[in-house]
């Protein structure tokens, strides 16, 4: 049940492999918007907040994690999301307007989610992370991908 988390048929690059664990990189393609949705039902959490982004993690009733990296949350999900629950689908923020940047929860030289799983074989819109890892490259000829995910207010 686990979809990409951007909005429904939005194109979106993976442009780096697995790195710092179970971590892909993606980045939306030219003229695409920058909202970060849920993948998946579960309780949302913030691992980190440094006043320019925010890295956070959904639990999921399989137990599997999600994470969600270099996003400026929205303002009703600080007010009323964090430690609760968000359906899949559910808006988290959008990547943080500026590049290249550093902060103590993270670096990167383009616009870009860091993506993160506690399970590599986990399927995503009908992929296997493993194949997307296998393939993903930066920065010219980046496979693409479009999310089925839909916007869940």
């Amino acid at each position: 049940a686990y979809l990409f988390p951007w909005e429904a048929g939005q194109v979106w690059w993976a442009i780096e492999g697995w790195h710092d664990g179970n971590a892909l990189d993606f980045q939306p393609a030219y003229r695409q918007r920058y909202i970060v949705l849920a993948a998946e039902s579960g309780r949302l959490r913030e691992v980190c907040y440094d006043g320019t982004q925010s890295w956070v993690e959904i639990q999921h009733a399989d137990g599997e994690t999600t994470y969600y990296l270099h996003l400026t949350l929205g303002g009703s999900v600080r007010a009323t999301r964090l430690d609760q629950d968000v359906v899949r689908g559910q808006p988290l923020g959008a990547l943080i307007n500026r590049a290249p940047f550093y902060s103590p929860c993270g670096q990167g030289y383009s616009r870009h989610l860091h993506f993160s799983v506690t399970n590599r074989a986990l399927v995503v819109d009908g992929y296997a992370l493993d194949e997307i890892a296998a393939a993903a490259r930066c920065c010219n000829g980046s496979p693409e991908y479009t999310s089925s995910n839909q916007r869940a207010e």
